[in-house]
């Protein structure tokens, strides 16, 4: 073989060697894009999941709740059955009363009024017979205005009879549609679920937190129910420093002084509520079901609002799609018992506490 066409095979091989070392290198930006999609697939499929959770989870508070208001309604309607049942009879006693009255004025009512009045004996006589006749025509008057009075709470009840049955009827309604729109969702559930089974490789990782998160939800419900309706009106600062110049106050609440509150009234072999203030946020654990809730707080003139934002299960945050669901319409305020005139100006958590700024209402 003549020597130039051999070292035109040799530049070929060398060219094909560099081609195929290049390979690797050339490949990797195509294998990081395809690691990108997953995880992105994964994290879709994770909100999508968790999203699905929480919908069932409001959608069966929301069934309970209904389930509470239908027993409360069937009672009352028992309760109006049985008061229109004796209000029935007060009136159909009160009719034969009033029957008897009426029979006795027309059939000797004329006679006996007039052999009463002229009987008389003497002007005593007369007088006394004269109260007699007037207590007879009261005692008329009487029972014609209690069956009247009667007659309108029956008919009140009635009303009252009708609008609980119809409260009933849309109760049950409602809980129709809960059931259709649970089926919806358990269905959607189910199809994310085998989109995750195909597609991710940690699939029992992503079941492990939907079980977990199934779990969290009802607590932190109750949570949220329990803040709600918390006596923040009777907590006392640790702490105030008073500016008579600037007509300033900075108010100081401890961790301990606000855990201790949230606290009150549990049993101590209960799980108990644990809080720390950190820089810009108090975050709320509960140890036994390993989540934590993370609260920022705002102003609004004389009340401090806590605005929820961020959940944890473990080491996963929990996506803002669910929460928005879980913490929609709520408004966790402290309403901090203040003097006529003043309002608060700041507020901001810090380690270990919370510091609260009032100043003159303007």
């Amino acid at each position: 073989m003549p020597l130039p066409q051999r070292e035109f095979m040799a530049c070929l091989l060398i060219i094909f060697l560099a081609a195929n070392s290049f390979c690797p290198v050339l490949a990797s930006p195509h294998g990081a894009d395809i690691s990108l999609k997953t995880l992105q697939e994964r994290d879709r499929l994770i909100a999508e999941i968790l999203e699905l959770d929480t919908r069932l989870a409001l959608l069966q508070s929301e069934k309970a709740a209904a389930e509470t208001r239908l027993e409360e309604l069937r009672t009352a309607l028992k309760t109006t059955q049985q008061e229109k049942s004796r209000l029935l009879k007060a009136a159909e006693e009160e009719e034969r009363v009033v029957g008897r009255w009426l029979r006795f004025l027309v059939e000797e009512g004329s006679f006996t009024y007039l052999d009463v009045l002229l009987g008389a004996a003497n002007l005593a006589d007369f007088m006394t017979r004269l109260d007699i006749i007037i207590t007879i025509i009261e005692a008329n008057v009487t029972s014609l205005k209690q069956l009247k009075s009667l007659t309108l709470e029956i008919a009140a009840q009635e009303e009252k009879y009708r609008a609980r049955e119809q409260d009933i009827a849309d109760v049950y309604a409602a809980i129709d549609r809960s059931l259709e729109e649970a089926q919806r969702l358990h269905q959607a559930k189910s199809a994310a679920l085998a989109e995750a089974e195909k597609k991710l490789d940690d699939f029992s990782a992503i079941i492990a937190l939907s079980q977990a998160w199934e779990q969290v939800l009802p607590d932190i419900e109750h949570c949220l129910n329990r803040l709600a309706t918390m006596s923040w009106h009777t907590i006392e600062p640790d702490q105030i420093k008073l500016n008579y110049f600037r007509g300033q106050a900075e108010v100081t609440f401890k961790q301990r002084t606000l855990e201790k509150l949230l606290n009150q009234g549990l049993d101590p072999q209960q799980d108990r509520y644990q809080l720390q203030c950190q820089p810009g946020f108090m975050v709320l654990t509960r140890p036994a079901l390993d989540y934590n809730i993370s609260f920022t707080i705002y102003t609004q003139n004389r009340r401090l609002l806590f605005k929820p934002y961020s959940v944890t299960i473990g080491q996963t945050k929990v996506p803002d799609n669910a929460l928005k669901l879980l913490f929609q319409d709520r408004e966790l305020a402290l309403n901090i018992p203040l003097m006529a005139g003043l309002q608060i100006s700041q507020a901001q958590i810090k380690a270990g506490e919370m510091q609260v700024f009032l100043k003159r209402g303007s």
